[in-house]
């Protein structure tokens, strides 16, 4: 298949695509032929992976060292809403718990003063207890401590309810669950959609016959 789209052959060599993979390989309401990007599917599927380190924290794969991927990442933070329960399952520095934001888009500098081992491992539940958080931040400057007051401020106004687990909801499927179809349905949403991509693959078999049926009546 993929020698005859890049040549009309059975067989090809290297440099002979005379396809815009980019266009077909586009859903057919976008003016593609409904190929799926492979690109954007393995994306949809390995997003999952950091949906269920928030979902299934009792996996035995949990401990397991997984390298970052960051398009992964900023996929996951894009699309799903976060509502904070007891705090144990958001890491405090890395997720957008407070209102869709991360902590260093509220306070900037704060990140120099924490190590990385604190960035990557430190909940909510345990920044929040007894204000470690203003002990832990060793700030200097009077911008720093300024961020820091204006930090504090914000996870006031942030709904916090003890009484429930951190649930995390994908905004774009309509059951806020995951899923890989819902995921790349997103990543496809950007594109111009193509004003007759429903005449195109519409099948017009039906009415022929009809008109069939109707000429033979008349005769």
């Amino acid at each position: 298949m993929r020698s005859f789209f890049w040549d009309g052959k059975d067989k090809v060599n290297g440099g002979q695509c005379l396809v815009a993979w980019d266009t077909i390989c586009r859903p057919k309401c976008y003016g593609g032929l409904g190929i799926k990007n492979l690109n954007w599917q393995a994306l949809a599927l390995r997003v999952r992976w950091e949906w269920l380190k928030r979902t299934e924290p009792n996996s035995p794969w949990q401990g397991l060292h997984m390298i970052e991927d960051r398009d992964t990442r900023e996929l996951f933070d894009s699309l799903v809403h976060i509502d904070v329960g007891v705090g144990d399952g958001l890491l405090f520095w890395r997720d957008r718990w407070i209102h869709g934001f991360i902590v260093t888009d509220i306070a900037p500098l704060l990140q120099d003063t924490i190590h990385a081992q604190v960035a990557n491992r430190w909940t909510v539940q345990q920044a929040l207890i007894n204000d470690r958080l203003r002990e832990d931040c060793q700030v200097a400057s009077f911008m720093a401590q300024m961020q820091l007051v204006h930090l504090c401020h914000a996870i006031t106004i942030v709904d916090i309810n003890q009484e429930q687990h951190d649930e995390f909801t994908w905004t774009c499927t309509p059951s806020g669950q995951y899923s890989a179809s819902g995921i790349y349905a997103s990543l496809c949403s950007g594109l111009p959609r193509s004003p007759m991509g429903a005449r195109v693959w519409r099948s017009w078999g039906a009415a022929q016959v009809q008109d069939l049926r109707l000429a033979g009546d008349a005769v």
